[in-house]
């Protein structure tokens, strides 16, 4: 129902290729849902898809969370190759993490001048004023 939140599915002809959903701000768009139909994984939709969020918020960051690279996690190898697709995809590492209910997150974000500032604004905005989020420095 807000203007700045997105939700879309998309579709190459009438096949169901994937969904975002992504709040965008000012300075920054932060992703916070990203997925890819299973049976057009490994095709190139992924990529399509962050593409398209490039060229429609041109001019903003785009930042999103990815699980933290947990070598005692059951799908590890899934989240070194997730780590990989969004480099591969021009996504920089920020150094920074997102605490959630007891969970880890990296945030990654497609501009080498990541502020930190105007992340906790989004979040602020995103959690109606409420620290329900815990923003701080990678241990790696």
């Amino acid at each position: 129902m807000k203007k700045n939140v997105h939700f879309w599915a998309y579709y190459q002809n009438d096949e169901f290729c994937g969904v975002s959903y992504l709040v965008s701000h000012e300075e920054m768009t932060f992703v916070l849902y990203l997925a890819v139909n299973n049976q057009v994984q490994s095709k190139g939709y992924g990529s399509a898809i962050l593409e398209t969020l490039k060229e429609k918020f041109s001019g903003k960051n785009i930042t999103l969370n990815i699980e933290r690279l947990d070598p005692s996690a059951d799908n590890y190898e899934q989240r070194v190759k997730r780590l990989k697709f969004y480099k591969k995809n021009g996504f920089y590492d920020t150094d920074y993490t997102i605490t959630d209910r007891g969970e880890t997150f990296l945030t990654l974000t497609t501009s080498p001048s990541f502020s930190v500032e105007v992340f906790k604004k989004v979040l602020r905005e995103l959690t109606l004023g409420l620290d329900l989020l815990k923003i701080g420095k990678s241990e790696s």
